[in-house]
């Protein structure tokens, strides 16, 4: 068994097959593996991903953190890291020959960038590394 097949049949993977399908098409339009490559094919937008992803993760986990402790100002600064990364990634996306498929609504937005961010642009990433992509 490979790599990939084992995270595909692993119970990380059914957690996470709300946000992405791996291989079958899905009912929400740019929401499996290969919409999402066809719109990640550019060098630049790929290394805008790499570099500005991190920042969108540790922005909204450290954000969340100080929302709990009540430390606003952590919040708005952590909020304003977010939003440059996701910038960063509309800045790079422009650099792509196909677009990404429009949103379908607020619930398939935020479903969309959170799962892009913590998990599909690095199983993407990944894939891309060893050729499968």
């Amino acid at each position: 068994m490979d790599f990939f097949t084992s995270i595909k049949q692993g119970p990380v993977c059914d957690r996470a097959l709300f946000f992405i399908s791996l291989d079958n098409e899905s009912e929400h339009p740019g929401m499996n593996i290969k919409d999402y490559a066809s719109v990640h094919q550019h060098w630049g937008n790929i290394l805008m991903h790499v570099l500005s992803a991190p920042f969108f993760m540790a922005g909204t986990l450290i954000g969340t953190l100080k929302l709990l402790s009540g430390d606003w100002l952590g919040v708005v600064a952590s909020f304003i890291v977010v939003v440059m990364a996701f910038a960063l990634q509309g800045i790079g996306h422009k650099l792509e020959e196909n677009p990404a498929p429009p949103f379908v609504g607020p619930l398939d937005m935020i479903r969309r960038i959170f799962a892009e961010q913590f998990y599909r642009f690095w199983v993407f990433l990944v894939m891309k590394l060893q050729g499968l992509h």
